[in-house]
Order: structure tokens, then C-alpha cells, then sequence
């Protein structure tokens, strides 16, 4: 970090060591706690996640890194990032989560109907056995699973309409997602292939 990105935009008060060398101890703030009455001053609160959790700078040096950011990685022609690293760092992060719980479910869903014809058509699949054998049990499984995850995605499709993520077909890709996949979950439900009972 010192060598490729704090010396080159001469970011001089900003250190991921912990705790910062002694020369940089002056500019941290000190957090404080109240005790009987009064203020008392905490000791240097160490992170483990060194050394993004662990970074101290001033307030000038994380403008300088900010314009590196403002101009393609590069201030004062130094350059510390290239313009494509720029663009995924200022990209939208919003929605990831959203789109792994859709591929989980999509994925949990195709090997179901997969598995249920192939399982299906074997006399030792389901039911012809007791007790099951492991892939039938673990394949029974899948659906439970997506149930749980599915429950998730229309407050993920609210979200993304709310937020504006993606592009407005992605929304509306996504939300149509989201109503095939709660259609499905009750179809699966209706023909009692949850392993609930009620």
C-alpha cells in the first residue's frame, strides 16, 4: 500500500500499520468513553482486517486519493490505478447479493425438475427404497432451500425498484424472476414435494 499507492500520490500522514508510527499518533483522533462522571481517553483500538480495516489517514490525504479517483487513477501524473480498475470501483455494488440469491434459486430449481424426472424414472428413486438413499435426500433438500432463499427476493426486487440498480429491463427481468420463482415454490408446494405437512 506505502509503495504503490501512498508514496506516488504523497499521501505522508497515511499508514495501514497499527498502530501508526509514532510521528503520524498526533493527527488520529482519540475516541473517549464517560466513566463516573468524566471523560476518559481509549487506547489505540487495533483492527484485524489490516490492512483495509486498518488504514489511518488525514482528511487531506484521503482527498488526494479521492481526485486519483475523480481522474481515472492518476494525480499529478502519477497513476496508481488504471481507468478500468476506476470504473469497477465507482460501478454500482448494490444488487450482487440480489443476483446470487437469483442464480442459488434458479440453479436449486433446474436440479430439482431434473432430478424429479430422473428419480422419476427409476423404480429405486423415490420411494422404491426405504430409507432413501443420500442423493435422493439431498435432492429433496433443494426445494427447502430455495423456499428460504426465495423469500428474500421480492424484498430484493422492492429494493432494486427503489434504488434504481441496474438498468430499468434489468429491474423488470429480475421482478418477472421473482414472480416465475414464488409460482414455482407454490407449485412445488402444492403437490407436497416440500416435506411439510400440515
Amino acid at each position: 500500500m506505502a509503495e504503490r499507492v501512498f508514496r506516488p500520490l504523497r499521501m505522508t500522514a497515511t499508514t495501514a500499520r497499527q498502530p501508526p508510527q509514532a510521528n503520524l499518533t498526533n493527527d488520529l483522533v482519540r475516541g473517549y468513553r464517560w466513566v463516573d462522571g468524566r471523560h476518559e481517553p481509549l487506547a489505540y483500538g487495533f483492527t484485524q482486517a489490516a490492512p483495509s480495516g486498518g488504514m489511518s489517514a488525514t482528511a487531506a490525504d484521503m482527498g488526494r486519493f479521492m481526485l486519483a479517483l475523480l481522474q481515472e487513477g492518476s494525480v499529478d501524473g502519477e497513476r496508481v490505478l488504471s481507468p478500468e480498475s476506476v470504473k469497477m470501483m465507482l460501478a454500482p455494488q448494490q444488487g450482487r447479493g440480489a443476483r446470487v440469491c437469483a442464480i442459488f434459486v434458479a440453479v436449486a430449481n433446474l436440479t430439482f425438475v431434473v432430478g424429479f424426472a430422473v428419480f422419476s424414472a427409476d423404480p429405486r428413486g423415490l420411494g422404491g427404497i426405504t430409507p432413501l438413499r443420500l442423493p435422493v435426500v439431498l435432492w429433496l433438500s433443494l426445494p427447502v432451500a430455495s423456499v428460504a432463499v426465495t423469500a428474500v427476493l421480492p424484498a430484493f426486487a422492492a429494493w432494486a425498484w427503489r434504488e434504481g440498480w441496474w438498468t430499468r429491463g434489468e429491474r423488470l427481468g429480475f421482478s418477472t424472476f421473482v414472480a416465475l420463482s414464488l409460482v414455482f415454490m407454490m407449485f412445488v408446494n402444492y403437490w407436497k414435494l416440500l416435506g411439510i405437512r400440515y
